[in-house]
């Protein structure tokens, strides 16, 4: 459905079913929506809002993003609300940046893991790939290699295939598997569908040349490549992979995972061969307020 028709379609079903919420389970909102459902549209004000909003474009599905707004082209994007996560760390992300590409270091290609699945590799990936085409406008290449558990179709709000797996073990080529974003020089490779459940190593297997050629030929396009890998302690698939990259990037997730942990997890990086440019401590909690942090 186009842009104009959702919202047409959208105005027409807030009209004349506003008062059920009928319009934001369309959306997402099923809680708000039997909210209205219960509070008969909020007793009518609550409806006549939405209607306004619809019509002036400004109304928003559960991810924040408003209707007028939504890409009608091939262009995949990351909702709105996670946008304005990203610019609400923006100095914190130069930081990482900083730390990254120091004057002796030209890393190119990076590798994102965790010790643990679950903390935060996946944002701190998007993240570290969105702040490096807006804040040092380059092109960047962010590809989800973390076939057991992949999220950035999901975040991007775009299908997983063709992606990644298609292209090694496929006939796609590279070219075939960039999806543009309508974020500024940031394109993205979702993980594709071929998942080798019973062979663990298969699906990036020790010496896998075909990864390495597409990772040169994708250096030759972009200036920064961006993997989504898989967690050091959970998968054996980053000791196969984690040397065709120019450096590891180690997310912590912090009062959650232990010192101890974190040295074994980087002490077993150290041992394949990876080069740990920079720890990120995700998830912090502040005890005093954050302004006094800067001071300290």
């Amino acid at each position: 459905m186009s842009i104009s028709n959702k919202k047409s379609t959208l105005a027409i079903i807030c009209f004349l079913f506003g008062g059920f919420g009928v319009h934001r389970y369309m959306v997402g909102k099923f809680g708000t929506g039997l909210l209205m459902l219960f509070t008969g549209g909020g007793l009518v004000i609550w409806w006549l809002r939405d209607f306004l909003l619809i019509l002036r474009g400004n109304f928003t599905d559960k991810q924040g993003n408003k209707i007028s707004s939504q890409p009608s082209t091939n262009l995949v994007s990351l909702p709105n609300r996670f946008i304005k996560h990203l610019k609400k760390y923006q100095l914190e992300l130069s930081m990482v940046g900083a730390n990254c590409f120091s004057a002796d270091n030209k890393a190119r290609s990076f590798y994102v893991t965790s010790s643990f699945n679950g903390e935060g590799k996946t944002t701190t990936a998007i993240s570290m790939a969105y702040a490096l085409s807006m804040e040092n406008n380059a092109e960047v290449l962010l590809i989800d290699g973390s076939i057991d558990s992949p999220k950035l179709h999901q975040r991007f709000r775009t299908n997983r295939s063709p992606g990644l797996s298609e292209s090694l073990y496929g006939d796609s080529s590279l070219e075939d598997i960039i999806k543009k974003t309508t974020h500024n020089k940031l394109s993205l490779i979702t993980c594709g569908l071929i998942h080798p459940r019973n062979d663990p190593t298969k699906f990036f297997p020790l010496g896998n040349e075909k990864l390495n050629e597409l990772l040169t030929k994708a250096l030759t396009q972009f200036d920064y490549v961006v993997f989504d890998g898989h967690s050091l302690l959970n998968s054996a698939r980053t000791v196969n992979i984690a040397h065709h990259f120019d450096g590891m990037i180690l997310v912590v997730e912090c009062e959650r995972t232990k010192w101890e942990v974190v040295q074994m997890a980087s002490d077993k990086a150290l041992s394949i061969g990876a080069n740990v440019l920079a720890v990120v401590l995700n998830r912090r909690k502040y005890y005093i307020p954050k302004f006094l942090y800067d001071r300290i």
